[in-house]
């Protein structure tokens, strides 16, 4: 008896044993050597040539494009090269004019060295205020496209996208006044606890009386209804921001290149600077109250005691989470005028723009492994990685370390890809001979029962 079985079956020797002759898949006949094509070694090598090079051509493309896109998406959502990149530049410039100013009233007969030196500074002067304009290309980009959403009639569709954006700019700063205001009152609770315990201790009064200051003093400017409201009295107060800056960049009386040349800082945030000044300045002050209220309780205690270290860590927690809280505050005050400008949508069409194009690296695969393939190491890298910066964004990353933090992210989701389609490719190998190796030997077991199968009798007629 003879059964065919593939050479590559795990089962081969068992079926040696077993007596059974097998005609593997790859057998064939001395006589058929003559009709072999014949395939020189330099063939060979051009087509191992010819697959490599197509290799790396796949991989050049797929890491190509994932950078590519990220870098679309990011420059898209990205709301740095803004603010601090303003700042560096406006530096530059006031240093490189305070040595010009030196070097021409030093002496009218300079050395060739000081020469050089000046004119160093006059290129460092120029190059760094028109790079300063640069710094509005977020304005530029999210003005112009708000403006002719307006002339569109889509208001409906601004005000939904907003107030979505909104709630995600203010999540961030809501949590931190929350954890600031978590821990006054476990301070609080601390310090009446401690009271309770020590009725002779004789700052007893006083420190109740500290207590409930403190206590006044964070509700009058930090509470829950204070900084919420203070958000929605600030996105009132920036309505017609978008009409400011869109006038004062595309106004047709200068000229749009003249006045993007004339603008030294961020546009957005330097318009409402006076009103956030004002705002910030009273926030300030009872920041300062609420911290000689807590050096007041802390004194209060012998530096030798173990209440007073016990205190310090507490009031320096304190101190931290409103710092942070305060912080947050300003960081969302800022989101909330680019998103008043229209930040808002031109974040959606940096998101579905590079999504639409990942969605097309992977719809077009021609079979299933390709499919997979370019999920792993194109798509999900490229979706991951605008993610990551509008992450990075609305937490309030800005500039390179927005930009770095999604790029790393999808150069990484692309090794991890890569990674995983080298093993999920070897997994269905594996799982394909295994296949093979269970229909050979359910073949082989068939066979058998019929070999051994004995004849019925048949009665005599």
């Amino acid at each position: 008896m003879t059964v065919n079985i593939s050479s590559n079956s795990p089962y081969n020797n068992f079926f040696k044993q077993a007596g059974v002759t097998t005609n593997t898949t790859n057998s064939y006949n001395c006589n058929s050597i003559a009709n072999t094509p014949s395939v020189t070694v330099g063939e060979v090598q051009n087509n191992e040539k010819k697959q490599h090079k197509k290799l790396f051509g796949i991989i050049g493309i797929s890491g190509g494009s994932v950078l590519l896109l990220s870098i679309i998406a990011l420059f898209t959502l990205s709301k740095g090269f803004t603010g601090n990149f303003a700042k560096i530049f406006r530096n530059l410039a006031k240093a490189a004019r305070k040595n010009i100013n030196k070097l021409t009233k030093q002496t009218k007969h300079l050395t060739n060295k000081q020469k050089l030196e000046l004119e160093w500074n006059k290129f460092i002067e120029k190059t760094s205020e028109n790079l300063q304009a640069g710094s509005n290309v977020t304005a530029v980009k999210d003005s112009f496209f708000l403006h002719w959403l307006k002339k569109f009639k889509m208001n409906g569709f601004i005000n939904k996208v907003n107030n979505v954006f909104k709630k995600i700019i203010l999540k961030t700063k809501n949590n931190s006044y929350h954890k600031a205001e978590q821990s006054v009152a476990d301070f609080c609770t601390f310090i009446n606890k401690l009271t309770e315990e020590n009725p002779s201790f004789e700052s007893t009064k006083n420190l109740q009386k500290l207590i409930d200051k403190l206590q006044t003093q964070y509700i009058s400017t930090f509470s829950t209804l204070k900084h919420t409201t203070r958000a929605q009295t600030a996105w009132d107060s920036m309505n017609n921001l978008h009409s400011k800056v869109y006038d004062t960049i595309f106004k047709p009386q200068t000229g749009f290149k003249t006045n993007l040349k004339n603008m030294k800082t961020y546009i957005t945030t330097s318009l409402m600077a006076k009103e956030k000044s004002l705002m910030f300045s009273e926030i300030k002050k009872t920041q300062q109250e609420i911290e000689k209220t807590l050096e007041e309780i802390l004194s209060t205690f012998k530096k030798d005691s173990p209440e007073h270290k016990l205190i310090q860590q507490k009031t320096k927690k304190i101190a931290k989470n409103l710092q942070n809280a305060i912080s947050h505050e300003s960081a969302a005050y800022d989101k909330l005028a680019e998103l008043q400008v229209g930040s808002a949508h031109t974040d959606i069409i940096g998101i579905l723009g590079p999504t639409a194009l990942a969605t097309f690296l992977v719809i077009k695969s021609k079979d299933k492994d390709e499919l997979i393939k370019n999920t792993l190491t194109r798509g999900i890298p490229i979706l991951g990685g605008v993610a990551t910066g509008y992450y990075g964004n609305t937490r309030g990353f800005t500039g390179v370390k927005n930009l770095a933090l999604g790029l790393s992210t999808g150069y990484l989701l692309n090794i991890i890809g890569t990674e995983t389609d080298k093993l999920a490719k070897k997994y269905r190998v594996e799982q394909e001979k295994l296949k093979k190796a269970f229909e050979d030997f359910t073949k082989l077991q068939l066979s058998l029962l019929t070999m051994h199968k004995e004849p019925q009798n048949i009665p005599p007629q």
